[in-house]
């Protein structure tokens, strides 16, 4: 009885061992190293060439906006808040935002908001960013100071 537990012991921890190996998301060789920081700190990239080709196009950037033609009211004046691309008009910050939409996260780009002008400007979208993703109720000013304090 003893030595079939044993027995029994051994080939549960190689099968074990066989299973962690072959489910381990491990690859198999070529793998491709480049050394990407100054030597001795283990700044390496490591890759495969057989998956490479696949992410380069997953990665690749989408086709560009039609351009909008200069002119029109300034983003500055139709959105709060905006402190960079102060210069854009409002359809072309529109068209920026929507290509930056569609090259991070491609499945929340919302159809709507490829047309001019129809960004939403609900007052949810106006308030900092902070403020919505924790359910405070304070709303924003033109000068970009909030008007109440968090709920207690």
């Amino acid at each position: 009885m003893k030595l079939a537990l044993q027995i029994l012991g051994v080939v549960v921890a190689v099968l074990l061992t066989g299973a962690m190996f072959g489910t381990a998301g491990w690859t198999r060789p070529p793998v491709r190293s480049e050394q990407t920081g100054f030597r001795g700190t283990g700044m390496v990239q490591v890759q495969n060439p057989r998956t490479l080709a696949v992410k380069l196009d997953e990665n690749a950037a989408p086709a560009p906006q039609d351009p909008v033609p200069p002119g029109g009211e300034l983003a500055t004046q139709t959105y709060q808040n905006v402190k960079v691309l102060t210069d854009l008009s409002t359809d072309q910050f529109n068209r920026v935002m929507v290509s930056i939409t569609e090259w991070v996260a491609p499945s929340r780009a919302a159809p709507i908001a490829t047309t001019s002008r129809t960004w939403p400007t609900t007052a949810s979208t106006r308030r900092p960013w902070r403020a919505r993703c924790s359910g405070w109720s304070g709303t924003s000013t033109p000068t970009g100071r909030t008007t109440s304090a968090r709920p207690a």
